[in-house]
Formats: structure tokens, sequence, C-alpha cells
């Protein structure tokens, strides 16, 4: 398997919202069957409780745009802001923030969001999404040698379980920034 380091964009997120000023922090997860949306949720609530916070709000989304318009409904619901939300996907954090601008809520202010996968889109959207940078170049990249590698090696095409972690990074654009006046 070569794949991102899920668990590390996790905690990337919870440090970057704690360090914008959160007290308060939520999830919009994917779906929990799948171990990437797992990675990312056990990595932010870990990088949370180590700092003496935990997740306050969750809502499980399926990484999809509606999703996250959805887990904008639940948390109005609840009557909850001034908390920096962990979407574990770009889609589902555009969403969320489409729904609630739609709505009359201030971002940044009255929510802090930070995606995870660092699509186009995200740069584009206003403001602009803060999310977790993924490199889709070295992947395929490294996806291709390895590949390459198994066919050309006759020894290798035995069944060898390995897994190997793409580095991913913070990219700050504006959504994660907190209302300190709140």
């Amino acid at each position: 398997t070569i794949t991102f380091d899920s668990y590390e964009g996790g905690r990337l997120a919870a440090e970057t919202l704690v360090q914008s000023g959160f007290k308060e922090f939520g999830i919009i997860t994917g779906p929990l069957i799948k171990w990437e949306a797992n990675l990312r949720k056990n990595g932010f609530s870990d990088a949370l409780r180590k700092k003496g916070y935990k997740i306050n709000w969750k809502f499980q989304g399926n990484y999809s745009f509606n999703s996250g318009e959805a887990a904008y409904d639940y948390i109005n619901k609840k009557g909850l802001t001034n908390i920096g939300i962990f979407s574990s996907n770009d889609q589902m954090a555009l969403g969320f923030l489409h729904k609630a601008l739609e709505n009359g809520a201030r971002i940044p202010g009255d929510y802090g969001v930070i995606g995870y996968d660092n699509m186009p889109y995200s740069k584009v959207f206003y403001p602009k999404l803060s999310t977790i940078g993924t490199n889709l170049d070295i992947l395929a990249e490294l996806t291709l040698d390895s590949l390459r590698t198994r066919v050309k090696n006759e020894e290798n095409k035995k069944l060898n379980a390995t897994t190997t972690l793409l580095p991913v990074e913070i990219v700050k654009r504006r959504t994660h920034v907190h209302d300190k006046t709140k």
C-alpha cells in the first residue's frame, strides 16, 4: 500500500486549530468503515487529548458536498459556534462552509474549518479553505515505480505486505482562523 499519512493529517489539523485559539472542537468524519477516515479521526482526537482538549461535536459524513451541508444543519440545530472543525475531506468542508455562509455565518469567525486533500477548488472557494495538503504527483510516481519493479522482478511477485506513508502538510489559507473577540 502506498498512501498518505492520514493520522498525521488529523494531528496537524488539531494542532493548527489549537494554535489558532479554539477551545472547542468538532469533526466531520468520512465513513468509518474506511480505515483512512478512522486514521484521520484518531490523529485529530489523539492530538487534542494530548493538549487537554476533546472533540465536542461529531458528524459522520460520506465524503460528499451534501454531507458537509448536512453537518452544518446538524451543528446549527445544536446552536454551536466558535468551534474548530476538521473535515475528513475538502468536499465535505466546502459543503459545510457553503451552507454556513448561506445561513449568515461568518467564516472565519463563527467556525474554523480545515479540510483534507488540498483539491484545486479549495483555493478558489471564498474564503479559501485551509486544508491538509497531499501530493498526488508523488503518489502516482511511487505507485508506478512499485508496479514497474513488481513486473520486472519475478521474486517480488510473492505477497509482500508493506505500507509506504507519504507525508502531508498543513496548507493555511483563511478558514482555520479564530475570531478571538468571541
